[in-house]
């Protein structure tokens, strides 16, 4: 309803889609849905609401359960967002206007990842999925004019087996913390996930290369939240807690950050 949704191979329905928004936030039953649908001026009745929410059990990009509470003698049933749902609605904005107002102030260290990239024969760049389009990033007047062919892409939602990629020195992950609505167990999960195949694909020395958004006050989080959700909550990870993330939980060493602007930094970890 903010923002203009791409489906990804799933033919899901605004509807559909709108459901999988509102459970990023938490759990909910089914009227909780139809309240939310309320506020933004949606009136969406349960014959319209179970059949889009089966349908999305039926993909797997949510599950239910049964709730401690009981309405009318019977227990609610809740639904929450599967990492796979996650990964899909995490996959949906393309804001690719941001490396003009942003990636500009970080001309010199694009210099420095161009001049990394030169050096090797292949360079793995992992899609920001949540953010923008990674080829679209690198085909940016500040990074490429011709992609070179060394550069392999893949996305999150579909990250290839580790037998099919070889070890690399050399990894670029777009905006993997992004911008979240709270800090759920479904977020750390999804961030476990995919930087311990990270890792598995990663050479004993070798340095990733992130960049993200990280949370500031007045920072263009708090911009886009506004834009995508018509709210602005706690979202959304400060710099000290991706580096207890990548650090501290997942073994990675040297947190180096490059740069810091405007609510956008560029640091670089390597395998212990």
């Amino acid at each position: 309803m903010y923002v203009q949704f791409r489906d990804l191979g799933l033919k899901l329905s605004n509807i559909q889609i709108q459901i999988l928004e509102f459970l990023k936030l938490r759990a909910m039953y089914g009227y909780e849905i139809i309240q939310n649908f309320q506020e933004f001026g949606i009136t969406l009745n349960t014959a319209i609401l179970y059949p889009a929410l089966k349908k999305l059990e039926e993909r797997e990009l949510i599950e239910s359960y049964k709730s401690e509470q009981a309405r009318g003698g019977k227990q609610r049933k809740n639904y929450i967002l599967t990492k796979k749902g996650f990964s899909f609605i995490q996959s949906l904005y393309d804001m690719s206007f941001v490396p003009d107002l942003y990636l500009e102030q970080f001309q010199p260290e694009i210099d420095m990842i161009k001049d990394k990239v030169s050096k090797l024969e292949d360079l793995l760049v992992i899609n920001g999925i949540n953010f923008l389009d990674a080829r679209e990033l690198l085909r940016t007047k500040f990074i490429f004019t011709k992609i070179p062919n060394s550069i392999e892409f893949i996305r999150y939602f579909d990250f290839k087996s580790t037998n099919n990629l070889k070890p690399k020195d050399l990894i670029f992950v777009n905006f993997p913390f992004f911008i979240h609505f709270e800090i759920t167990d479904s977020v750390f999960d999804y961030l476990i996930d995919l930087f311990t195949k990270i890792k598995r694909i990663l050479k004993q020395n070798g340095e990733i290369l992130i960049l993200d958004l990280y949370w500031d006050r007045n920072a263009i989080s708090d911009y886009f939240t506004f834009l995508i959700a018509g709210q602005v909550k706690k979202m959304g990870f400060t710099i000290n807690e991706m580096k207890d993330l990548l650090l501290n939980q997942l073994g990675f060493s040297n947190f180096n950050i490059f740069k810091k602007e405007k609510g956008v930094v560029l640091f670089s970890i390597t395998l212990r």
